[in-house]
C-alpha cells in the first residue's frame, strides 16, 4: 500500500494539526499513514504528546532508515542546497508537501494528482485549514479521544461544567507570546471583554471556565466576572486542558491552535464560539481557518 508520512513537530496544538492533516490526506489518497518524529531529535525543547490520543497511539512510526535519510535531506534542504535536496528526495521516491501559505488553501494540497502518484508523500508543516480536513472530520474527532479517563482534580472540573448549557471556556495565551521577537501577539483584555459581551447576549448567566499559562494575570484581570472556574494544574499534561475545553458548551478562543482544537473538538454543535478577527498583527483570520458559524470579534485594534 502507498504511504503518506506526516512530520510531527511543535507544541500540542500544532502536532494535532499535523496529524489531522495527515489523516485526512491519507483517507483522500488511499494511503497508509505513518508518523515521522525525527524533528524531536533536533529541537529538544518540545516533546511528542500525541500518544495521549487513541488515533495517533495506534498509528505506526515511519521506519528508522527512511526517516533518517529524509532528515538528512531535510537539513540539506533547509541549510545547504534546495537543488541537492531535491535530488535526494527523488532518489528516496519522496514528494514533499510544504507551503508558506499558512492562512490560505494551497492548491498542491487539494490537487487530484496526489491520488495517482506512487511516490511516498511527506507532509511537513502545520496547516490549520479546514478544507484540508473535509474528508475526515468525524475520524479526526474520534482520533483525538483521550486514551485515559480524567482523574483527580481534572475529573472534578469535568463534572462541574461538562454538559452544562451555560459553560463558556476562555483561553488566554500569554507567556511565550509576550516574549515573541516580532512583537507580542498576545491578545489584550479588550478583545476578551468584547468576546464576553458577545457571549452574554446569547447565554443567560454564563459559567466562565478560564484556561491559561498565566493564571495569576487572569485572576486579577477577570476579577469582575462572577461565576468563574480557573482550571489549573495541567501544565505538564496539556491534553487534559484541551479535553476540558472541548467539554464546555461555548468558547472564547485565543489566537492559538490550542484553543482552536478545544472549540473544534466540542461535540456540542449548538454552542457559540468566538474567535479573534485578526489572528496576528497584520494577519486577518481567514474563512478557511474557522467554521462558518463561529463569530469574529475585533482584535489588535
Amino acid at each position: 500500500m502507498k504511504t503518506l508520512v506526516v512530520r510531527i513537530s511543535g507544541g500540542l496544538g500544532n502536532q494535532m494539526f499535523e496529524y489531522a492533516l495527515g489523516l485526512s490526506f491519507a483517507k483522500r489518497t488511499g494511503r497508509e499513514l505513518r508518523l515521522d518524529l525525527s524533528d524531536f531529535l533536533i529541537f529538544r525543547g518540545r516533546t511528542y504528546q500525541l500518544d495521549q490520543f487513541h488515533g495517533p497511539l495506534a498509528t505506526k512510526w515511519w521506519g528508522c532508515v527512511p526517516a533518517s535519510l529524509f532528515l538528512a535531506a531535510w537539513i540539506i534542504f533547509k541549510r545547504v542546497s534546495k537543488k541537492l535536496a531535491a535530488g535526494i528526495f527523488k532518489v528516496l521516491k519522496v514528494c514533499v508537501l510544504q507551503t508558506d501559505e499558512l492562512f490560505y488553501v494551497d492548491q498542491q494540497f487539494v490537487n487530484d494528482l496526489l491520488t495517482r502518484t506512487d511516490t511516498t508523500l511527506c507532509v511537513a508543516g502545520c496547516y490549520g485549514i479546514l478544507p484540508y480536513f473535509e474528508h475526515a472530520t468525524d475520524s479526526i474527532r474520534d482520533a483525538f479521544e483521550l486514551t485515559k479517563d480524567l482523574t483527580g482534580q481534572n475529573r472534578t472540573y469535568y463534572e462541574q461544567f461538562s454538559g452544562t448549557p451555560i459553560s463558556v471556556s476562555i483561553h488566554i495565551r500569554r507567556t511565550d507570546y509576550l516574549m515573541a521577537s516580532n512583537g507580542s501577539p498576545a491578545l489584550d483584555v479588550e478583545y476578551y471583554k468584547r468576546a464576553i459581551q458577545e457571549i452574554k447576549q446569547r447565554v443567560l448567566e454564563p459559567l466562565w471556565v478560564v484556561f491559561s499559562d498565566d493564571m495569576s494575570w487572569c485572576k486579577e484581570t477577570f476579577a469582575f466576572l462572577p461565576n468563574v472556574i480557573y482550571v489549573e494544574g495541567n501544565e505538564e499534561a496539556p491534553w487534559n486542558d484541551i479535553h476540558l475545553i472541548a467539554s464546555c458548551r461555548h468558547h472564547i478562543m485565543a489566537n492559538s491552535t490550542f484553543s482552536w482544537w478545544g472549540a473544534f473538538l466540542s461535540r456540542d454543535l449548538s454552542g457559540v464560539t468566538i474567535y479573534p478577527e485578526t489572528w496576528f498583527r497584520g494577519q486577518p483570520t481567514t474563512s478557511d481557518m474557522v467554521k462558518s458559524e463561529w463569530i469574529p470579534v475585533p482584535s489588535f485594534e
